[in-house]
């Protein structure tokens, strides 16, 4: 994980998350890694890693404008990652 701006620590949650969606996208199980990232996003929004993963899983489901979305809002949390 790359340091977020304002040096806030990143949940355990979080980071579990994050790793255990890309275990789940890797073995072809898109829809449990969503509805775990989907179900974070509620209370965690201002993680640039969730955001970022988030929009991974749009696009492999060809939902392209979400993706976009997902990742110009990460991009607005994480600039220095372009």
């Amino acid at each position: 994980f790359k340091p977020l701006q304002n040096h806030q620590e990143i949940p355990p949650e979080i980071a579990y998350t994050v790793q255990e969606g890309h275990s789940l996208m890797e073995r072809g199980k898109n829809e449990e890694a969503y509805q775990s990232v989907e179900s974070l996003m509620k209370d965690y929004k201002e993680f640039p890693d969730l955001l970022k993963l988030l929009g991974k899983l749009y696009y492999h489901q060809k939902d392209y404008p979400r993706a976009i979305e997902c990742f110009l809002q990460y991009l607005e949390l994480n600039p220095a990652d372009n």
